[in-house]
Parts: structure tokens; C-alpha cells; sequence
């Protein structure tokens, strides 16, 4: 009989800034580099990574001021038999800075960047077929 493993979720967030540059936080939300994320974590960071760079492409694409924008991330696998099966599902959420109200960027206007976002993402749209993502805008 096979041993069966129990569900199990991971989370980190990817934080953009102005410049474009990357950096991540792990579960705790302890600043750390890609080095100390095991395989799953570098999965879910790449897709964050990715929903991250098209959204600050296409905030700049729109003429908008580039603001910090934080793409926070959690992968779930069901429990089951071994040898398990993969992510079957990430949860996915947007959060634009302060600064983007300001400049213009209402909530609507949020969510139709971060939909289009979605579409635009090679990571997501790669793992799309097999994993299931749900991906929203934290409210202004």
C-alpha cells in the first residue's frame, strides 16, 4: 500500500520596485535570497517573479509613474499517495503601493492590469494547463 502524503501549502512574495528590481520574502516574511528556497519555492517565486515584471511593464506601457508592487504567492498540494502529485493550485495577489492611487491607478484599472498581467506571463500561462490560479487586486 502506498504511504499517503498529507496536503501541503508553501508562500513567499515578490516585491518590484521602480527600477525593476526583485527581491523576495520567505513565508515569515524575512527578506532572503533565491539561494535559500527549495524547488517549489523557486517555482512559485518565478511565477511571482514573472507576474511581477509584466505588471511593472505594463504600468509603464500605461504612462503610469512606476510605484513598488508586491506579488504574494501560495502554492498547494492535495494530499494523497506517493509518489505525489504536484501544485495543483496557487493563490495569487496583487498589492500596488500607495503611490499608484495617487498617480491615477484606481482599483478598476488595477484589476484589468493584473488580468492582462495574467495572460502575459509566460510562467503562469506554462504551468496554466496543470495548476489552477486564482489571482486578485488587495482592495485600495
Amino acid at each position: 500500500m502506498a504511504a499517503i502524503t498529507d496536503a501541503k501549502s508553501w508562500s513567499l512574495t515578490c516585491l518590484i520596485a521602480p527600477d525593476t528590481s526583485l527581491s523576495f520574502l520567505d513565508q515569515a516574511g524575512t527578506p532572503t535570497s533565491l539561494e535559500a528556497f527549495n524547488p517549489v519555492q523557486l517555482l512559485l517565486s518565478a511565477a511571482a517573479g514573472c507576474l511581477a515584471k509584466v505588471c511593472a511593464s505594463l504600468v509603464e506601457a500605461n504612462q503610469l509613474p512606476a510605484y513598488p508592487i508586491t506579488v504574494a504567492i501560495t502554492g498547494h498540494k492535495p494530499a494523497g499517495p506517493l509518489p505525489g502529485k504536484g501544485l495543483n493550485a496557487m493563490d495569487v495577489t496583487v498589492t500596488f503601493d500607495a503611490q499608484a492611487q495617487a498617480s491615477g491607478l484606481d482599483y478598476s484599472k488595477a484589476q484589468a492590469l493584473v488580468a492582462k498581467a495574467k495572460t502575459l506571463c509566460t510562467v503562469t500561462n506554462t504551468l496554466s494547463p496543470a495548476v489552477t490560479f486564482a489571482v486578485s487586486v488587495t482592495p485600495f
